[in-house]
């Protein structure tokens, strides 16, 4: 593996981790033709639309961040062999110009069902974290539309560096969670942490648990 492809594959993971709701795109949609869509939409059952909504359940996520309000658009949980992960993530921006990923990861080592728990601190605790990370799109584009060779890989690194350099990452170990509710599809519950420089006030969340 190339230093160039490692450094995209770290950002990759970082900026596509945000769950895709696997809605089809405007282009997409186009492509199907009206006749077809119009016989799929009236075979659709009346609650169809209850159904739809049921499945794009993405779960919520939010908290103060100093006095600001932060809010993810997707909440999901993995809970494998007692360790529960829980993830709440958002994508701001444009592919054609600049995106900036922010999730806020806790990960409960021994998990027992509702009841209070820490984040471990030190290494144990190096998987809770939140992370702000921007990838200039526009500038990754015109690098890679130079001829392929050492000049396009310098440009490419050069871009992927500089995302990377400026990526933010608190390590939460030591937040405070309660978990209140738990059941096979959702854990619901509360965190907070404040290392004395960051301040994580009023979390909530119903994480939906990815199988």
């Amino acid at each position: 593996m190339t230093h160039q492809t490692g450094i995209l594959l770290a950002l990759t993971a970082l900026l596509c981790a945000c769950d895709s709701d696997n809605t089809p795109t405007e282009n997409a949609k186009a492509q199907v033709p009206a006749q077809a869509a119009a016989e799929a939409e009236a075979e659709q059952p009346k609650d169809a639309g209850k159904q739809k909504r049921a499945k794009r359940d993405r779960g919520e996520m939010s908290m103060m961040l100093g006095d600001v309000k932060w809010e993810a658009t997707s909440a999901r949980a993995r809970l494998k062999d007692k360790k529960l992960k829980i993830t709440g993530s958002r994508m701001d921006g444009s592919v054609q110009t600049s995106m900036v990923r922010q999730a806020l990861d806790l990960q409960i080592a021994d998990f027992n069902g509702p009841g209070s728990y820490e984040v471990p601190r030190g290494h144990q605790g190096m998987m809770s974290n939140f992370s702000v990370v921007g990838l200039d799109t526009k500038s990754i584009t015109e690098a890679d539309s130079k001829p392929a060779g050492e000049q396009q890989d310098k440009a490419m690194s050069k871009e992927l560096m500089k995302s990377l350099a400026d990526a933010k990452l608190v390590h939460l170990g030591g937040a405070k969670v309660e978990i209140t509710a738990a059941s096979d599809s959702e854990i619901s519950g509360t965190f907070s942490f404040d290392d004395g420089k960051h301040q994580f006030t009023d979390g909530k969340f119903r994480a939906v648990i990815k199988k």
